[in-house]
C-alpha cells in the first residue's frame, strides 16, 4: 500500500505538471506504467466536477470502501496547481491477495510451525506406540513359551482389555489373535451361571487368584465349548496391580462326557427306581403264600424274629398263635384238592376278620397257620384264639364243616428264643389235637413234648424219637447193595450210575451231609427189587398185567425196608417220591407235586429216567445221550423239574469219569470203614462243633492211614490245620476243602460197589443154568431188624441168568 500511495503520488506530480500544456494523452502511457503495480483504471476530475481523463470501465473498478483504512484498493491524490487545489487524481488497483496482507504471514508461520508440530509428533508417537505394542513388548521366546502350553493364556492389563493370546485359545474360539488385542475380555459372547462374576473381574477386585470357574464360548462354527477359567493378578515392582494373566482349560469333550454321564446316571435311576419296584413287587410276592395271601414260612419267620427282637428291648410281650385244619387230609381225599384250596383261603379271610388286634398271620405249612401278636398277654392271646376257633366254627360250617384246632404260647413262659416260642405254641396245639380237636390249648408245663411234625399230622404211633440223629449204618447200605447184585446185578449197577448222576447234580444245591444221603438214596431207590419174584423181574419179555402190579409193588417193598431200617426221613422220601410227576398228573392222592417233592427225589428221578434210556435192554437199545436229553427236555415241567433237566444236562455233558487207582480202594473192609467215618465227619461239621470235628478227623487219619489211603490223609491233614488255627474257624473256608474229602471217599464208596456189582456178572460163565421154571421159583426174602439186614436166598445167590435182561418197569 506505500508502494501504491507512492505512485499515486508521483502521478499526480506529473499530472499537475503536465495540465499546464493541456496534454492529456500522456494519461494513457502513465496508466500502462501502473498496470504492473495493478492499477486497472484511471480519472481525474477538476475542482468543479469536470472529469478531465477517464479510463475504460473506471466506474466499474472504483468502488472505495472507507471502512478499510490503509487497505483500499481505491486511492484519490489531490492536484495541486500554482498552490492551490485543482482536482484530484482517482486510481483503481487490483485488490491486494491474502497472502500478502502482513497478518496472513503470521499466520502463515503458524500454520507451518504447527504442521512441522504435528508431522514430528506423529512420527514420535508412532514410534512410542511401536515400543509399547504388547507383542514386540513382550519377548518372542515368552510368547513361544505361551503357545506351548496346551490350554488358552490371555494376558490383561490394569483395565481390563487383551494385551497378549496363545495360539490355543485363538484355536479354541476360533477368533483371530488381531480382533483380540486391545478389546476388553468379557465383551466376548461369553454363557455362565447367573449372578457369576469373571473370574478375571474377581482377581482384580479381590486381588487374589479366581480358580475353578466354568465359562461357555461359542466357537466359530457356532459349537459351544465349554471352559475351566482361572485368574491371578499381576503385580507390578511397587505392588500396584498391573493386569492379570487368564487361564482357560477346554474341557468340552470333559464336559460332552459328563453330560452323557448325567443322562446315563438319569436313566440308571429311572432303572434303578423301576428295578426297586420290581423288587419290592417280587420282595412282596416272595413273601407272600400264592394260594391264601398270607405270610410264607420263610417270610414269617422274618417277622418273627423282628417281632422277637423288639419285645426283648421293650421287655414286653409277645404271643403266637398256631393254628390247624381238623380232619384237612380227609377232606382233600373225600372232595379234592381244589376243595381244600378253597377251604384255606376262607379260612384266612375268616381268621383275619376275628383277630381286631394287630397281628401277622402267616401259612407255617399246610394246612397249619401261625398268628403272631405283639404286645398281646397270654390270657388276651387266649380270648383271641377262642374268638378265632368260634369264627371258624360258625362261618365255616357249610358245605365241608371245618373246624380248627389252636395252641398258644406265650413269652410270659420266658421261651430262650423266637423258635422256642413257636415250639410252645406247636405242642399246645398237638395237645388240643389230641383232646379231641376244635379246642384251644395254652402252654403249660403239664403239656407232654410231642413227636415231628410228620407224625403230629398223621397221628401214627410208635415213633422213635430219635429216629433223625441216628448215623445211617454204612454196613446195612453195603450188605442191602450186596443183596441187589446177587439178586439182580444190572440193576445194582443201574443204581449206581444213578448215585453218580444224581451226586454230580446235586453239588452246590444241597450242603454235604445232603449229598451223602441223596447218594444213598439213590444207590438204594430199586432195593425193593430184591422183594420181586424172579419169575417177574427176570422175564425176558413183556409183563402182562398183573406181573406189571407186581412189579410196581417193588417202590412200596423199598420204603418199607428203608424205613424200618435207617428211620431216615431224607432216604425213605427220596424211595417214596422220586416216581411222582411234576406236574402231579396220575399222583396218589395226598403225594407232593411241583416244588414240594424234596430236591433229592426230583434229582433221583431224573437220572434213573435218564439211564433207564441210555441203557441196552434185551428188548431194545440203548438211545445215544443226545436222544435222551432230548426226552427229558420234552418231559420237563410235567413229569420232571425243568431247572433241574437243564442242570443235568449241563453237569453231565461236562463231567468226567475220574477212576482212582487200586491203591486208594483195595480193601473192601477200608470202604466200609471210611463210609461209616465219613458220615460221623459230616455229622460234626453240621453242628459246627469243632473239637468233635477234630475226634472224627482223627479217627477218619486212623482209617486212612491204616488202608493206606494217601489222598485222604492229605485232605483230613488240611482240614485238621484249618481247624486249629483258629478257636473259632471260618467254617465257610474250609468247606471246599471238606468237598475234596467227600469226593475221595464217595470215589472209595462207589469203586466197591461197583466190584459188588461186577461179581454176579463175572461169576455168569461159572454157574449153571437153570431151567426158567426154576428161576421163577426163585425168591429172596429179607429180614430187617434195626441197622442189620440179613438175606435168605431160597437157592444159591450165585445163580446165572441171562445177559441184558429187563430190569422191570423203566421210569417211563
Amino acid at each position: 500500500m506505500r508502494r501504491r500511495a507512492s505512485l499515486c503520488e508521483q502521478l499526480a506530480n506529473s499530472c499537475a505538471l503536465q495540465l499546464a500544456s493541456r496534454d492529456l494523452s500522456f494519461l494513457s502511457a502513465q496508466l500502462k506504467s501502473l498496470e504492473p503495480a495493478g492499477a486497472r483504471s484511471l480519472r481525474i476530475v477538476r475542482f468543479d466536477g469536470l472529469v478531465v481523463f477517464e479510463s475504460e470501465n473506471h466506474q466499474t473498478f472504483w468502488q472505495p470502501d472507507p471502512k478499510r483504512k490503509g487497505l483500499n484498493n481505491c486511492l484519490s491524490v489531490p492536484l495541486i496547481r500554482n498552490g492551490q487545489r485543482w482536482g484530484h487524481c482517482e486510481v483503481a488497483f487490483e485488490p491486494i491477495p491474502w497472502w500478502k496482507h502482513g497478518w496472513s504471514r503470521y499466520l502463515l508461520l503458524v500454520g507451518m510451525g504447527l504442521t512441522l508440530n504435528g508431522l514430528s509428533f506423529l512420527l514420535f508417537l508412532v514410534r512410542v506406540l511401536r515400543e509399547l505394542d504388547p507383542n514386540s513388548a513382550v519377548p518372542q521366546r515368552v510368547r513361544n513359551t505361551l503357545d506351548t502350553i496346551v490350554g488358552g493364556v490371555v494376558v490383561l492389563d490394569a483395565s481390563g482389555r487383551v494385551m497378549l493370546v496363545n495360539e490355543s485359545f485363538v484355536r479354541s474360539t476360533g477368533i483371530p489373535a488381531a480382533k483380540l488385542i486391545g478389546t476388553r475380555l468379557e465383551a466376548l459372547p461369553w454363557r455362565q451361571q447367573e449372578n457369576q462374576v469373571f473370574p478375571w473381574d474377581s482377581a482384580f477386585s479381590l486381588r487374589q487368584r479366581s480358580t475353578g470357574q466354568s465359562l461357555f464360548l461359542s466357537d466359530a462354527s457356532g459349537e459351544e465349548r465349554c471352559f475351566v477359567c482361572n485368574a491371578t493378578p499381576i503385580f507390578d515392582a511397587h505392588e500396584k496391580l498391573a493386569g492379570a494373566l487368564v487361564s482357560f482349560e477346554d474341557i468340552t469333550q470333559l464336559e460332552d462326557q459328563r453330560r452323557d454321564l448325567v443322562r446315563a446316571l438319569e436313566s440308571l435311576e429311572q432303572s434303578r427306581e423301576q428295578i426297586r419296584r420290581q423288587n419290592d413287587a417280587l420282595r412282596e410276592m416272595a413273601s407272600r403264600d400264592p394260594l391264601t395271601g398270607t405270610f410264607n414260612r420263610r417270610a414269617l419267620f422274618e417277622q418273627l424274629e423282628s417281632l422277637w427282637q423288639k419285645a426283648t428291648v421293650s421287655h414286653g410281650s409277645l404271643a403266637a398263635i398256631m393254628m390247624d385244619v381238623d380232619h384237612f387230609k380227609r377232606l382233600n381225599d373225600t372232595f379234592g384238592h381244589a376243595a381244600g384250596d378253597d377251604v384255606l383261603r376262607t379260612l384266612v379271610k375268616v381268621v383275619a376278620s376275628a383277630i381286631a388286634v394287630p397281628h401277622c398271620l402267616g401259612r407255617y405249612g399246610g394246612e397249619e397257620f401261625c398268628v403272631l401278636l405283639p404286645g398281646v398277654p397270654s390270657s388276651q392271646a387266649v380270648e383271641i384264639a377262642e374268638q378265632v376257633r368260634a369264627a371258624v366254627e360258625s362261618q365255616m360250617a357249610e358245605p365241608y364243616h371245618v373246624t380248627c384246632s389252636i395252641g398258644v404260647g406265650s413269652t410270659e413262659f420266658q421261651p430262650a428264643s423266637c423258635h422256642e416260642l413257636l415250639e410252645l405254641a406247636d405242642k399246645a396245639l398237638y395237645e388240643a389235637k389230641h383232646s379231641g380237636r376244635n379246642r384251644v390249648m395254652l402252654w403249660s408245663e403239664k403239656l407232654v413234648a410231642v413227636d415231628n411234625r410228620k407224625q403230629r399230622k398223621s397221628d401214627s404211633p410208635g415213633a422213635n424219637l430219635v429216629a433223625e440223629v441216628l448215623p445211617v449204618s454204612y454196613q446195612a447200605v453195603v450188605a442191602l447193595h450186596a443183596a441187589l447184585s446177587y439178586k439182580h446185578a444190572d440193576t445194582a449197577l443201574h443204581s449206581q450210575r444213578v448215585a453218580e448222576f444224581s451226586v454230580a447234580v446235586a453239588k452246590g444245591l444241597m450242603s454235604f451231609r445232603e449229598i451223602y444221603l441223596l447218594e444213598i438214596g439213590a444207590l438204594l431207590h430199586d432195593i425193593g427189587k430184591i422183594g420181586i419174584p424172579d419169575g417177574v423181574l427176570l422175564k425176558p419179555g413183556k409183563l402182562d398185567s398183573g406181573e406189571w402190579r407186581i412189579m410196581e409193588a417193588h417202590a412200596d417193598i423199598g420204603v418199607e425196608i428203608i424205613e424200618s431200617a435207617f428211620h431216615c426221613k431224607e432216604l425213605t422220601d427220596v424211595l417214596r417220591y422220586h416216581h411222582c410227576r411234576y406236574d402231579g398228573v396220575n399222583c396218589k392222592p395226598g403225594d407232593p407235586k411241583g416244588d414240594d417233592i424234596p430236591l433229592s427225589a426230583r434229582i433221583v428221578g431224573i437220572a434213573d429216567a435218564y439211564d433207564a434210556m441210555v441203557s441196552d435192554r434185551v428188548y431194545r437199545r440203548g438211545r445215544p445221550a443226545v436222544e435222551a436229553f432230548e426226552e427229558l427236555r420234552r418231559c420237563a415241567g410235567s413229569q420232571f423239574d425243568p431247572h433241574l433237566v437243564e442242570r443235568f444236562i449241563a453237569v453231565h455233558s461236562e463231567t468226567c469219569n475220574n477212576e482212582l487207582t487200586r491203591s486208594e480202594h483195595t480193601f473192601h473192609r477200608n470202604a466200609i470203614q471210611v463210609g461209616q467215618q465219613l458220615d460221623r465227619v459230616l455229622q460234626a461239621f453240621e453242628s459246627r462243633d469243632t473239637a468233635e470235628a477234630l475226634s472224627q478227623l482223627e479217627a477218619l487219619r486212623l482209617v486212612a492211614e491204616k488202608g493206606e489211603l494217601p489222598t485222604i490223609l492229605a485232605t483230613v491233614e488240611a482240614i485238621r490245620l484249618e481247624l486249629a488255627q483258629s478257636s473259632s474257624p471260618d467254617w465257610d473256608l474250609i468247606m471246599p476243602i471238606l468237598q475234596d474229602l467227600v469226593d475221595c471217599c464217595l470215589l472209595i464208596q462207589r469203586s466197591f460197589f461197583q466190584d459188588i456189582g461186577n461179581k454176579p456178572l463175572q461169576m455168569r460163565n461159572f454157574v449153571d443154568r437153570d431151567s426158567e421154571q426154576e428161576r421163577a421159583q426163585n425168591h429172596v426174602s429179607a429180614s430187617v431188624s434195626g441197622n442189620s439186614i440179613s438175606v435168605l436166598p431160597n437157592s444159591h445167590p450165585l445163580r446165572g441168568y441171562p445177559p441184558n435182561v429187563s430190569d422191570g418197569a423203566s421210569s417211563f
